[in-house]
């Protein structure tokens, strides 16, 4: 018996000496940790999920694996149970405790988030670069609570599946009649480089939605490109180009058919913005003869700080002039100017943001000639996520943004926000009834009151019903964008049935004339 126990050990002993010197988990292991250095959190985020499997009782596969989950705001719920089975192990690094709190924060689970902040913040030989970072979370947190109180009245609508993907979907823009969708997403792959690359999309509406997304051609490099904004023509695109450590600039772009290509009428603008620091986030305003956009170079307020240029009398761009009353501390990026170059949006970690970037509006003062206090956009708007751009087409009751909700399809989805409070634009139809073949009909002569007209809603819910004007065939009715079914019945004739559309988006129209063919019963 013991000596068939001391042979069980050495088998037990020489599969894991053998299972850990496994050429793939040691590769598997520099790879990881190599991306998790270098701040590529979903690459390591599939290395380290496969590491875990191998062992998940392996408390540094645990940690790093639901830190690259919160890193890529990923099934949180699982990370937090990782890093709460790792806080079983009294040896750990501190550190820990602070992703932990992340975590319980990314699920706006706000009071556990403080008080494991403050635990971290009272831990002896704690991480010096992470103090600011916990006070700052502990105040975005007091933030939430205060701002989240007050919902807005909004709504979501996810522009599905041919826009979005399990990847991340952002920096969505539309012209002013939203006839087409310009956005970023990092669903190509670099296999030189074993990397996401972010880079710019495109989509025109069609009357169930979006058609699929395609790249941008003409744009698109082997680096990274993101629109930051789209003039109200759809004609102008400000593009972000960047390399992760290496560079961040913009580039101007003019839509040519389908696509967008640079031109160089620009390049004055671009060598007063561009740096060898860092830009972010452009726009102008309608006339052109501004320019924002943000930028980290020396000087600023701290991190990322918004600029402005003006064109002078003489054509030529003045200095970047810093706008101190709309800055703070933290990062202050994507600026975006309205037509009326009175109202300026921006994301900012500053302020009184309830997580990373928040979206902020400045009004322009013309009597002080300043930028007012930027007021934070409100929950749910923004979200303890990253929130950067938010475009407002001509129908002011919609705007487009990113933002992650648990009805979306990955990470960050692009949606069309609803201000409910807003009214909803209403087509009117103006329907005639007329006898027999469109060829050789006749106007209608019969007893109004016996006609049955019934419009129906896309899931089959009767919407309304309608009388003709008596002694016509007219009538008129009032409906939402949508798809609908009518339904037209008149005793001695067929009935008459027809889907259709109400269009949205550029498809919109106020009146819409129809005429409708009864045609006698066999």
């Amino acid at each position: 018996m013991k000596k068939n126990l001391v042979l069980l050990i050495l088998l037990v002993f020489g599969w894991f000496s053998a299972y850990s010197q496994d050429p793939f988990v040691s590769d598997l292991i520099k790879k990881a940790g190599d991306q998790y250095s270098d701040g590529d959190f979903c690459l390591a985020l599939k290395s380290y999920k496969t590491l875990y499997k191998t062992d998940t009782n392996n408390t540094e596969y645990q940690y790093k694996y639901a830190v690259c989950l919160i890193e890529t705001n990923r099934d949180i719920e699982l990370a937090i149970r990782l890093l709460e089975k790792n806080r079983e192990n009294e040896n750990i690094e501190p550190e820990r405790l602070f992703h932990l709190a992340r975590g319980y924060h990314s699920i706006y689970e706000f009071t556990k988030a403080v008080e494991l902040f403050v635990d971290y913040r009272e831990k002896p030989n704690i991480n010096e670069n992470l103090k600011p970072e916990v006070e700052r979370n502990i105040q975005m947190a007091y933030n939430a609570k205060e701002i989240m109180s007050q919902p807005l009245n909004v709504s979501f609508e996810n522009l599905g599946e041919k826009i979005n993907s399990s990847l991340d979907e952002v920096n969505p823009f539309v012209p002013g009649d939203e006839s087409y969708l310009v956005f970023g997403t990092n669903k190509s792959f670099d296999p030189v480089y074993g990397t996401f690359v972010t880079n710019v999309f495109t989509s025109t509406p069609n009357k169930k939605g979006w058609n699929q997304g395609s790249s941008d051609k003409q744009i698109n490099s082997y680096d990274n490109e993101l629109p930051v904004f789209l003039s109200k023509d759809g004609k102008t695109c400000i593009i972000c180009n960047n390399l992760d450590g290496q560079f961040s600039d913009l580039i101007i772009a003019e839509k040519k058919g389908k696509d967008f290509r640079m031109v160089e009428k620009y390049n004055s603008i671009l060598k007063k913005t561009n740096s060898t620091s860092y830009e972010i986030g452009g726009s102008f305003n309608k006339d052109f003869n501004t320019f924002f956009f943000s930028s980290n170079r020396k000087g600023g307020l701290g991190g990322f700080d918004i600029y402005c240029i003006k064109k002078l009398p003489n054509g030529d761009w003045s200095e970047p002039e810093n706008l101190v009353e709309v800055n703070s501390p933290y990062d202050d990026a994507f600026p975006i100017i309205q037509d009326n170059s009175e109202e300026l949006y921006f994301a900012s970690k500053g302020h009184n943001s309830i997580g990373g970037y928040d979206l902020f509006v400045s009004y322009w003062n013309r009597v002080s000639q300043k930028w007012t206090k930027p007021i934070n956009l409100g929950y749910p708007i923004n979200s303890v996520d990253d929130n950067t751009t938010i475009c407002f087409p001509d129908n002011k009751r919609y705007a487009y943004l990113s933002t992650i909700r648990k009805e979306g399809l990955g990470g960050y989805d692009i949606y069309r926000l609803i201000y409910n409070d807003v009214e909803l634009e209403l087509s009117l139809i103006k329907g005639e009834l007329r006898f027999g073949e469109q060829e050789s009909s006749t106007s209608f002569k019969g007893e109004s009151s016996e006609v049955s007209i019934q419009i129906f809603d896309v899931f089959g819910n009767l919407f309304g019903i309608y009388l003709p004007k008596p002694g016509t065939g007219n009538f008129v009715a009032v409906l939402p964008p949508g798809n609908y079914t009518i339904n037209i019945e008149y005793d001695g004739f067929e009935k008459y049935e027809e889907t259709f559309s109400i269009g949205d988006r550029n498809l919109f129209r106020e009146e819409i004339e129809k005429k409708y063919y009864l045609l006698e019963s066999r």
